[in-house]
């Protein structure tokens, strides 16, 4: 998949069927990127299914990666895992505010821990070409 001019990144998760962990396990996604993004970017706004959330307007100038937690306000670790197995979720992340054009892989990892993510077992994968002029 490719991000239009406009910035907006589309993301479509679908869980696996069984999810086999316990319930001590919560749940993330970690989006990484190929390259460094340039000087001003941010994450203006962000879908979960459909419903707009409040983004963070976290700057993410020269930052590889990025957690889904830091994006909304909305959106927090303590969730746990269970019940999505076999669901399919879609979320929009729109970039901003980037000084230079960006041209980069972004890979979209949906994980799961039971450690604070200081360790995390990826249980859905995407890469997207991310193309965007600068502002």
């Amino acid at each position: 998949s490719f991000v239009t001019a406009t910035g907006i990144l589309t993301h479509v998760a679908t869980y696996p069927t069984p999810i086999e962990v316990d319930a001590s396990y919560i749940h993330d996604a970690v989006v990484t990127f190929e390259d460094p993004l340039p000087t001003g970017t941010t994450i203006s706004a962000v879908t979960y299914e459909g419903g707009a959330l409040t983004p963070t307007n976290k700057v993410l100038s020269g930052r590889t990666a990025v957690w889904l937690s830091e994006l909304a306000t909305e959106l927090d670790r303590t969730q746990g895992i269970v019940g999505h197995a076999g669901l399919t979720l879609t979320m929009t992340f729109t970039i901003a505010n980037n000084a230079t054009a960006i041209n980069t892989t972004a890979t979209i990892k949906q994980v799961v821990s039971n450690d604070g993510f200081f360790t995390w077992v990826v249980i859905a994968e995407e890469s997207i070409k991310l193309i965007k002029a600068g502002v």
